[in-house]
């Protein structure tokens, strides 16, 4: 998510959007994950500095997340893909979180 959020930081799309409010949708199989994104909390603090780091950038960026749980079975591409293991090349970098955190 964050790396298309990223990606549209690049292109200026936030710059056209400004004054509109934007919501941005996320749907997980996870509901840990939904809890954490919609109540900006969780008792593991990887999970929390991940959260928080999000809505800085919401914040920053002027956008609102809502996130809403959706099963695996509806999204089986997503689903799959979620489960192949392949190190730590899932997550988004640093370099291009402190980016998106700098816009």
């Amino acid at each position: 998510m964050l790396l298309r959020v990223q990606e549209h930081v690049e292109a200026g799309v936030w710059e056209c959007l400004e004054g509109v409010k934007v919501a941005i949708g996320i749907r997980s199989d996870n509901t840990v994950t939904v809890a954490a994104l919609n109540s900006c909390y969780s008792k593991s603090p990887i999970l929390l500095a991940v959260v928080a780091r999000i809505w800085v950038l919401a914040a920053r960026l002027g956008f609102s997340l809502k996130a809403s749980w959706l099963p695996g079975r509806l999204n089986p591409l997503a689903d799959y893909l979620s489960r192949i293991e392949v190190g730590d090349t899932w997550g988004l970098s640093e370099e291009w979180f402190g980016v998106c955190e700098e816009r």
